[in-house]
């Protein structure tokens, strides 16, 4: 990271603690993806494993990534599953209109990289055997996803540019296959299309109030 820090954000991200990314979070699961997704995100800086005996730049497991609370794009609110406090907004919409979970939020920097921030999601798991709502023709527009409840896509982390919208999941059940649903709803249309690629205007840690 640059020091001193060039703008509000990196002193900020200076009081927030490191994480250990091979106990953090869903165990063994971030630290591999982490590294895969920096070494796309910043090739040349030719990023290996903190066990290799490879030349580069180390990814140590406890000096590169901290983990926040929620961010906030423009002025709406994105939380995360690790948040000890509250989950309630911890499901969102990326861009397609795929509904996700964030499980936890990071910002990760190496050298002389602008801080970066990402999350672990996972993408809520639909197929073609749940039967077709009575809203189907219109679910794209309407802004609603029907997958299982509780069933998930592999975790991933994405930019957070990514995140579009907040939705509201609500439980159903259905007779023809015998299993619980979980209907995604869009918040807001409007939101949907500002929120789409933006980069969060400030984050939050547990030290935040």
């Amino acid at each position: 990271m640059r020091y001193p820090p060039q703008d509000p954000q990196e002193a900020k991200l200076l009081k927030a603690k490191f994480i250990n990314l091979r106990t953090f979070g869903p165990g063994g699961v971030i630290y591999p993806l982490l590294i895969s997704y920096c070494q796309a995100l910043w090739p040349d800086l030719n990023i290996v494993d903190n066990f290799s005996l490879d030349n580069g730049t180390v990814f140590f497991t406890s000096k590169v990534a901290r983990a926040l609370t929620y961010i906030r794009k423009d002025g709406i609110r994105c939380g995360c599953m690790t948040n000890r406090r509250t989950q309630t907004d911890a499901y969102a919409f990326i861009l397609s209109r795929l509904p996700v979970e964030i499980t936890t939020l990071l910002i990760v920097g190496l050298r002389d990289k602008v801080p970066h921030i990402c999350a672990l999601v996972r993408r809520l798991k639909s197929n073609d055997n749940i039967p077709l709502m009575p809203w189907a023709l219109y679910e794209s527009t309407l802004g609603i996803h029907t997958s299982y409840s509780n069933e998930y896509h592999p975790y991933e982390i994405i930019p957070v540019s990514r995140i579009a919208s907040p939705l509201a999941l609500i439980p159903v059940y259905s007779n023809v296959i015998k299993k619980s649903l979980w209907i995604a709803v869009l918040f807001d249309h409007v939101q949907d299309l500002v929120m789409s690629g933006t980069e969060p205007e400030d984050f939050f840690d547990d030290n935040d109030d």
